[in-house]
């Protein structure tokens, strides 16, 4: 990769970042506007936006970004009050700026009509920074002085970057003065018009600290020479006391880097090899007596598991990363639909995997809108039912044993079970003749079709949605439960596997090949011989605890051949939401964790295996689908079940 995609790449992940950070700070500066704090965090984080596009060269959305960075120097200068207005400017900013992570420049005419926005909330907004003063949080007197040598990278032309882009950027901050010194320029014969021979000496003041004019040579700091001496000392003496007593109380604040999820599956990958291959020379070394590199191999194994669980952890990421986006969704909405709502958010540091956090963004997002536009009444209406006026919705989430539970709840007017009931069985979707539960009913929403909306909405969909989102969810091996209380509200539980990546795992036999199941998955295991019925027509049924429980042989759902009796096999019960089914193995192995590598690029068939885990041999155990074997189980007998030929390609290929 060249540097110019490297630099491109780190841009539009920064640049993701930034564009959530700014509606963030625009929402917290909306719900309390006098926050000072916010307001110098909003100005420079539009302040980078601004210079890394005018650097990369989207001159429209480094010209936007300029005309709002000078709205945000008044705002947080106290020289313009935050409100709706000035919110929703700087929202359809931000809206612009995602177009950045595209590789796009923000479009020319979206961006003149925000610039006229904002000059006719501030008129002479652009004479600002040429006043001649720079106000800082203490005032006109605090200004940093500073003297700047930077001489840029010899092929900074060749990358498309423009080093005047810099030097602009340190003018705009504050009395600037630039020298520049040419004496590198060779004869007219001997130049090169793609290298840069310039430096520049530059002084400075401003109210900039030493950081942020670090952040402006962000993008060309690597291979050019920047030198920064702070002029006043004494100012910044005193602000490393002052940072040096916070820290007795404070203590060190942790910085955060942005990791592409394909850098991250690279890397467990390796260490799952390097962990395949340490277990193999450590067995190796164990059959050796007296062999001086056992102890070794001991230290190794520890070091290799330790950096294991590290590079695993890398994975994981706060699911409050996506409880901020649900604060714009939902002003957005109740803009559109005129209603007055509350959100709630908790256990913002529940911490979950990255690639499960974006496989789920989707159904969250329509659980949500059927939250405002379904769930929650109209103003008018809640006054009627002696509500209050403003709807709540709460998101909460928590980690329970191997599982992260989050739970979406709203005190709208809640689902009518026996209208659900009822419309499901004139669908032809429910038997008349059942006597369904709370639990089943409410199942019913998820069947591909049924809806109960009296209207089609654009806002939450056309009645095609639940089924949707329940297969998204399954997909990451998750489970999802609906409960309502009629006029009260509804709370949507979603539960998810910590991760996708290293999974605790139940190996096990059945037709001379390697399996395992989740342990999340797993009731518990016990012999068939002791359990096993005879149902109707065939059915192979286990009678445990007055409970009749479908079961069927994996060598028989895979076409493998049986190398035990019957009698002496052994059931694991996996449930997934209320279906129950045993799945018959030859042999039990040992418990144990596993990395789980997708084996979609060579076998593309969806019949309940859903990746394969490396064992110490090099071998692989073929990792089940619960959700799609408990499907298996609907089958009538055993010898139906023989007739789908799950695993043939499988075999083949190895």
């Amino acid at each position: 990769m060249s540097n110019t995609e490297k630099i491109k790449d780190s841009f539009f992940e920064e640049s993701k970042s930034l564009v959530m950070e700014m509606e963030g700070l625009v929402l917290d500066l909306e719900s309390d506007p006098k926050n000072r704090e916010n307001a110098d965090s909003l100005f420079r984080v539009i302040h980078t936006i601004k210079g890394s596009s005018g650097m990369l060269g989207f001159a429209y959305a480094a010209d936007l970004g300029h005309a709002l960075e000078n709205t945000a120097d008044l705002l947080r200068n106290k020289e313009l009050v935050f409100d709706n207005v000035l919110a929703d400017i700087f929202l359809d900013c931000a809206d612009e700026f995602k177009v950045l992570t595209e590789n796009k420049d923000v479009s020319p005419d979206k961006a003149e009509k925000l610039k006229k926005r904002i000059e006719n909330l501030s008129p002479g907004v652009d004479n600002v920074e040429n006043s001649g003063e720079f106000k800082t949080k203490s005032g006109f007197n605090s200004l940093n002085e500073y003297r700047i040598f930077f001489r840029p990278m010899d092929k900074i032309f060749q990358i498309g970057l423009d080093p005047y882009t810099n030097i602009e950027e340190l003018m705009e901050s504050g009395q600037c003065s630039v020298e520049c010194d040419t004496s590198d320029i060779p004869d007219i014969y001997n130049i090169d018009p793609e290298k840069s021979y310039l430096s520049f000496d530059i002084n400075l003041k401003t109210a900039l600290s030493v950081k942020e004019i670090k952040d402006i040579f962000l993008f060309v700091e690597d291979d050019s020479e920047i030198i920064i001496e702070t002029l006043n000392p004494e100012n910044s003496q005193k602000k490393t006391e002052l940072s040096d007593n916070l820290k007795k109380y404070i203590g060190k604040k942790d910085t955060s880097i942005v990791i592409s999820t394909k850098k991250l599956d690279d890397m467990v990958n390796l260490v799952g090899e390097l962990v395949m291959n340490q277990s193999r020379l450590y067995k190796e070394m164990c059959a050796r007596e007296n062999d001086p590199l056992k102890e070794i191999a001991e230290s190794m194994e520890e070091s290799v598991q330790e950096l294991r669980a590290s590079v695993l952890d890398l994975r994981m990421t706060p699911i409050g990363t996506k409880f901020s986006h649900f604060r714009r969704l939902v002003r957005d909405l109740c803009a559109s639909l005129n209603k007055k709502i509350e959100l709630f958010t908790y256990g913002e540091d529940t911490e979950l995997d990255k690639s499960i956090i974006e496989k789920i963004w989707d159904p969250f997002v329509h659980l949500i809108r059927n939250s405002i536009d379904h769930g929650i009444e109209s103003c008018d209406e809640r006054i009627k039912k002696q509500k209050s006026e403003t709807g709540r919705i709460v998101i909460s989430a928590r980690t329970k044993e191997s599982m992260v539970e989050i739970s979406i709840s709203d005190d709208g007017r809640g689902l009518d079970k026996d209208f659900i009931l009822k419309e499901a069985q004139k669908r032809g979707f429910a038997d008349p003749n059942v006597n369904y539960n709370k639990e089943e009913i409410f199942d019913l929403i998820f069947i591909p079709g049924f809806s109960t909306a009296e209207k089609v909405s654009g806002i939450s969909g056309r009645g095609i949605g639940m089924d949707a989102v329940k297969r998204k969810i399954e997909e990451v091996n998750g489970e999802i439960k609906i409960d309502s209380v009629k006029g009260c509200g509804t709370t949507v539980t979603i539960v998810l596997p910590l991760t996708l990546a290293i999974v605790d795992v139940l190996m096990f036999e059945a037709g001379k090949m390697c399996f395992a199941i989740p342990l999340s998955n797993i009731e518990e295991c016990f012999e068939l011989a002791r359990y096993k019925v005879e149902g109707e027509r065939n059915r192979n049924l286990l009678k445990l605890r007055d409970e009749f429980i479908p079961y069927f042989k994996i060598s028989d759902a895979f076409e493998l051949p049986e190398t035990l009796e019957e009698n002496f096999c052994q059931v694991i019960l996996v449930q997934h939401g209320n279906k129950k089914a045993g799945l018959v193995a030859e042999r039990l192995l040992r418990a144990q964790q596993a990395v789980i590598k997708s084996i979609r690029s060579w076998y593309h068939k969806d019949d309940g295996i859903t990746g394969a885990a490396v064992l110490y041999d090099g071998s692989l155990a073929y990792v089940l689908d619960v959700v799609r074997l408990l499907n298996i189980s609907s089958f009538k007998n055993s010898s139906e079940t023989t007739k789908k030929p799950l695993f043939n390609d499988l075999l083949m290929i190895e």
